[in-house]
């Protein structure tokens, strides 16, 4: 009887710890969920033979929107991934390199469903491997859009080159008017102000003064040009 009740209070403590467990996986597994599904950033994976194993929210608006339908766990994952025979071959190729132990990752572009503005993402393919190591069995991919990133990045190109025009306006054109202002203003006769002679740098000062104020005009028009982001 005693042996009886022995086993039944084991049973009972690995039936529990067993439930703890699984309790244990299941919060694990939906902290994650939440987590995955938290962000505007595309995730899926696909096994060997080209199905959904896993999407996220993100992922699913973005085909939805695409191609009209939601993609589910077990589609063909290749249907998806372009419109014309050349990028459907392009993302064969992807998903071979991934699933032959390749790592890597690469630039996109296409159109906004919505809007037809061209969007820009940055795609990294990454092998799934059993947890022996030495079977890859699928490829999970992450997919962010950049293109405001690679707006920002412009806009500095475009900026940088403005920069560079003033500072050349600033140590050529500007210098040039500056030099004769200071050479005229060296021969001026400061004694004989009524000099008939003055009048004529004054003239010259004023052509000079001119100069000045359109290259200035010209400086602060590229220093305050506007850069849409």
């Amino acid at each position: 009887m005693q042996q009886n009740n022995q086993e039944n209070l084991l049973n009972g403590h690995m039936a529990n710890g067993a439930k703890d467990v699984k309790e244990e996986i299941a919060w694990t597994k939906n902290n994650l969920e939440a987590l995955i599904n938290n962000t505007e950033d595309y995730i899926w994976s696909i096994d060997r033979e080209g199905r959904y194993v896993y999407m996220n929210s993100a992922y699913r608006r973005r085909i939805t929107e695409t191609v009209g339908t939601e993609p589910k766990e077990g589609d063909d994952a290749y249907a998806h991934s372009g419109n014309t025979a050349k990028v459907l071959e392009e993302w064969h190729g992807y998903y071979r390199r991934a699933l032959s132990g390749e790592r890597y990752v690469t630039r996109h572009q296409s159109p906004n469903p919505g809007t037809n503005e061209i969007i820009f993402f940055e795609v990294s393919f990454n092998p799934i491997y059993r947890k022996s190591k030495n079977e890859i069995v699928g490829v999970g991919c992450f997919a962010r859009d950049i293109t405001k990133r690679l707006k920002a990045e412009e806009a500095l190109i475009e900026q940088n080159e403005r920069l560079k025009n003033i500072a050349s306006l600033s140590s050529h054109e500007l210098r040039r008017p500056v030099a004769s202002m200071l050479g005229l203003l060296n021969i001026i006769d400061n004694e004989n102000f009524s000099n008939p002679e003055n009048q004529q740098i004054i003239e010259h000062l004023r052509t000079v003064g001119h100069e000045i104020d359109e290259v200035i005009r010209l400086i602060v028009n590229k220093t305050f040009i506007t850069v849409e982001l």
